[in-house]
């Protein structure tokens, strides 16, 4: 996790020589060693940063190599001698059990963390622990996708993807992942480098640097269901006119992000809103608010209950993700998505119902029953189909 620096100079002291009396034990741990650690599924969550992972660690990198490939690869070299050698690079890889080796140092040198296990189904170290937290300055991935994140759990930050050699880490937007790894995920390469959950990630990662921009298609303007907004009551024995106030909120559904359980951002979706106004009108944005009032008048005895249904546009199109380096051999991926964008040139559709108010005896006035939708007119809903579809550029 990356170190936030404060302005003012004494606080900057205090805080420098703190943190580093608090390090010191953590980076003298790391320093020197070279570490085993079996990689689990994606789906395993560390529940405590003071639990590290279970490991095996050793005096040179020759004894790591071959703990973590059973004894199919040896070497008396030290680590950035070793890792210099593609005939010891070729080695590792036939070992097929072998996810990476992450370096304290740039360009493969200082102490190693060597992860094993197999990747198939999505694998990865989700805590780093204390010794080894901010530490890795460059690494080499043999068989699998990996990623460096920036928090434990695979939150946070990430770096770019590799598949291969990395003398440097770098983030999404091409600044320096030095020293700000807590945790490492690993995907098969063969299964499509990136994944479309992964692009969603990214895009909504680097969509206020302009490293993503979506490319709309086609539009369907349709309405979303009806919505309740307010009722009126009448239990006297006369007609009465009545006024119902009412706010509703209308706010942007993004399909991709919906279908693969990833949260977007508010600057992700502005740069949807942007390319939508553009190609579409001005008419659509990401959120609305309205408030208005509706007078009816209510019968004897009778609740009117206040309905809303919102327009919006529903937006085709896809999103172009741009690396600044390659992933998956490519610095441009694709993926598809149907954005819902509200209107705002129209409060939308409204209609009224009628059900029996629920009256006390000798009340005048009641609280609304449940409303009931019966009686309301259809609605357009149809929207364009979401393809699941992935391609580089």
């Amino acid at each position: 996790m990356r170190t936030a620096f404060r302005s003012l100079a004494t606080l900057t002291a205090c805080v420098a020589v703190l943190a580093a009396t608090l390090a010191a034990p953590a980076q003298a741990a790391a320093r020197g060693r070279h570490c085993v650690v079996e990689a689990q599924p994606l789906s395993v969550k560390a529940t405590s940063k003071r639990v590290p992972p279970a490991m095996e660690c050793f005096a040179t990198f020759g004894e790591a190599i071959s703990n973590a490939t059973g004894g199919k690869v040896t070497t008396t070299a030290d680590v950035g001698t070793a890792m210099s050698d593609e005939h010891f690079a070729e080695q590792v890889v036939s070992a097929a059990n072998v996810l990476s080796v992450e370096y304290t140092d740039i360009d493969f040198g200082g102490a190693s963390f060597t992860i094993s296990g197999d990747c198939a189904n999505g694998v990865g170290v989700n805590w780093v622990g204390d010794a080894w937290n901010d530490t890795f300055s460059s690494a080499r991935s043999f068989n699998c996708y990996v990623v460096h994140w920036e928090d434990w759990n695979y939150g946070g930050i990430r770096s770019t993807g590799t598949n291969g050699d990395a003398g440097r880490l770098y983030d999404l937007d091409g600044r320096s992942f030095n020293d700000a790894t807590s945790s490492i995920s690993y995907q098969p390469v063969e299964q499509g480098t990136p994944t479309r959950r992964q692009l969603l990630q990214d895009c909504n990662a680097m969509a206020r640097s302009g490293g993503c921009v979506f490319q709309p298609t086609s539009k369907t303007e349709i309405y979303r269901g009806w919505a309740h907004v307010g009722s009126a009551v009448n239990c006297t024995s006369v007609t009465q006119q009545r006024s119902v106030a009412w706010t509703a909120t209308d706010s942007t559904v993004d399909k991709a992000s919906l279908e693969v359980g990833v949260t977007v951002g508010t600057d992700f979706l502005a740069k949807a809103e942007v390319s939508i106004k553009t190609t579409f009108g001005t008419e659509w944005t990401v959120t609305r608010t309205l408030t208005d009032t509706a007078v009816t008048n209510v019968p004897p005895g009778k609740q009117e209950n206040l309905w809303r249904s919102a327009k919006a546009a529903s937006v085709s199109g896809r999103w172009q993700v741009r690396y600044s380096s390659p992933v998956g051999g490519h610095y441009l991926w694709y993926f598809d998505d149907v954005v819902e964008m509200p209107s705002t040139a129209t409060a939308g559709n409204m209609a009224w119902t009628e059900q029996g108010a629920s009256c006390l005896t000798g009340a005048q006035q009641a609280d609304a029953a449940t409303p009931t939708k019966t009686g309301l007119p259809p609605i357009t809903t149809a929207q364009a189909p979401l393809r699941n579809t992935v391609s580089a550029g």
